[in-house]
């Protein structure tokens, strides 16, 4: 006989009842469990804020925080917890102003701050303005994505938040923008993926960036507005380069000194002053340092100049290339400066490659100089000493032009590749000696003249190989004299195995007046007047010179 009690009245087993049930009940389970959020494995409620926060509030991690509108925070500290997640509606924004403060600080699990929708500039921004507490706003270990409707995704305004170990990207502007008044702790952070720079700052608020990763956005350079750096400041090197936009950029009162491997890209006519007090260190021994322009043109942008009131000691360029600039008279000035430029290249100027003034005493040593529209150098009949031996061909003008001027100290004139310009007017020594080393050329302008007068001398001993005073023409009286006074110191006043020629506009092309001089084994020929003129009584010692050519004869009294 069968058993029926695990049949119902109806006929269908118990069994058969309790299973189906139970795959109805693991059903509605699934279809009511909430999915993780993408951003942070907490499913939460969603909460939105939408009014000012005025007295300290927390945004917990087990809750989505939906930001609706502006929400100004002031007179208090919002603090969101490790692993919540922010969204913004949008438009929206968070300001920090008045003794306001955000602590996110996300070291134990990243803290997301992301637009409702993910798209680039939906929301609008974080904005930390002059009032806010700059202890209490920090940014630690965070995701900022999907902001910059309108100038960047973080603003900081003459503020000093922490921002570090974060990733801010895909903003619809800059990832990040801070003016002059703000000195933020930026350190770590990836900024990518933006649709324009990474970073937006201000000339003088460049050193607050630290090292980090601002590749993958639409513009990749830190841009840099018009500024003056009042106290010491670093530039670190970077993985792209700082963008000197148009204007006077001034560094005084303090020294500005860029990493080894920093790129430094100059906009449209931009130009850098470093004034009184200001330096520049610029040491690329350990990588080359290069200054460039946006677009390589020459003379897209302006120049460096180092005044006089600059800080000689910290004004140095070593291993650096500066390039494409020199819309005006020179891509390096040093008007009245003693700064250093060693073992460095000059190039692709608009004008002159590097210009010195009469009062300038700059160490210019082991550098190229080329591919310049005008001179690799221009300075001072004076200063012409400064100049040491380097690579100075391949430009538009190769000469070093000298400017008229005096000599009144002990000098010397190195030989280089490219000749010596002397420059019209009277160009005189005294209370100095000008030595002339061996193989220079010395190019005489028109009507140009060199006057050695009181306790002066020029020894040009060419002994070891032939030095050359010659016309920028080759023609005859293209050049006046070079005309040895009565003050000058005979024992100190020599021309040994030298050319001299295509000069003698004046009386004789070289003029002794009351003067002892020596010219021995030297060429004197092609002037327009007498080779060698003496009067009153003037008894130069000659010896073994060659004379041809000379209009007004030889030797004349």
């Amino acid at each position: 006989m069968r058993s029926n009690f695990l049949l119902p009245r109806g006929g269908k087993p118990v069994v058969v009842v309790l299973f189906l049930f139970l795959g109805i009940a693991l059903l509605s389970c699934d279809k009511t469990s909430t999915k993780p959020d993408d951003n942070n494995n907490n499913p939460g409620s969603e909460v939105t804020h939408a009014a000012d926060i005025s007295q300290d509030e927390t945004w917990t991690a087990n809750e989505v925080h939906i930001v609706d509108g502006v929400i100004a925070i002031s007179n208090a500290t919002l603090t969101i917890e490790a692993g919540a997640v922010v969204k913004f509606n949008a438009e929206a924004r968070i300001i920090i102003e008045d003794n306001g403060g955000i602590m996110a600080d996300g070291t134990t699990a990243p803290i997301t701050l992301t637009g409702v929708q993910q798209q680039k500039g939906y929301w609008d921004k974080l904005e930390f303005r002059s009032g806010s507490s700059d202890q209490n706003c920090q940014l630690i270990n965070c995701i900022i994505e999907y902001g910059g409707s309108n100038t960047a995704m973080i603003v900081a305004y003459d503020s000093g938040p922490t921002i570090k170990n974060s990733t801010i990207r895909y903003s619809g502007t800059s990832g990040i923008q801070w003016d002059s008044e703000s000195t933020p702790v930026f350190e770590d952070n990836i900024v990518t993926g933006c649709n324009e720079t990474p970073i937006s700052a201000d000339f003088a608020s460049a050193s607050y960036l630290g090292t980090g990763t601002y590749t993958g956005n639409s513009r990749n350079y830190i841009y840099l507005e018009e500024g003056t750096i009042s106290q010491d400041a670093v530039w670190s090197k970077q993985d792209v380069p700082y963008r000197v936009t148009g204007g006077a950029n001034v560094i005084e009162q303090g020294t500005l000194t860029i990493a080894a491997g920093t790129t430094i890209q100059m906009d449209a006519s931009a130009r850098v002053i470093i004034d009184d007090n200001g330096g520049f260190l610029a040491d690329g021994t350990e990588e080359p340092i290069t200054i460039t322009g946006v677009q390589t043109q020459k003379g897209f942008w302006d120049k460096f100049e180092f005044r006089s009131g600059s800080s000689d000691q910290n004004c140095k360029l070593i291993n650096c290339t500066v390039e494409y600039g020199g819309s005006g008279n020179g891509m390096i000035w040093a008007n009245g400066s003693g700064l250093t430029i060693r073992n460095s290249t000059i190039q692709n100027s608009g004008s002159t490659g590097v210009y010195f003034t009469n009062e300038s005493t700059p160490v210019f040593e082991e550098n190229t100089v080329t591919a310049c529209d005008e001179t690799p150098i221009t300075t001072d009949f004076g200063t012409g000493s400064y100049i040491g031996a380097g690579n100075y061909t391949g430009n538009s003008n190769d000469y070093i032009e000298l400017d008229e001027g005096d000599i009144q100290q002990n000098a010397t004139w190195v030989k280089q590749d490219v000749p010596y310009r002397v420059t019209g007017g009277a160009n005189s020594i005294e209370n100095a000696i000008l030595s002339i080393e061996p193989g220079s050329i010395i190019e005489m302008d028109s009507g140009a003249r060199i006057i050695v007068d009181t306790n002066g001398g020029i020894i040009a001993d060419g002994t070891t190989e032939m030095i050359t005073f010659t016309g920028v023409q080759p023609q005859k009286g293209f050049w006046s004299q070079i005309e040895i006074r009565s003050g000058s110191i005979d024992e100190s006043t020599l021309f040994r195995n030298c050319t001299i020629e295509y000069g003698g506009s004046g009386t004789g092309m070289i003029t002794c007046s009351d003067a002892s001089p020596t010219i021995a084994n030297s060429f004197v020929q092609h002037s327009a007047n007498c080779g060698i003129f003496k009067l009153n009584g003037a008894t130069p010692i000659l010896q073994d010179n060659t004379y041809d050519d000379n209009d007004g004869g030889d030797i004349c009294n």
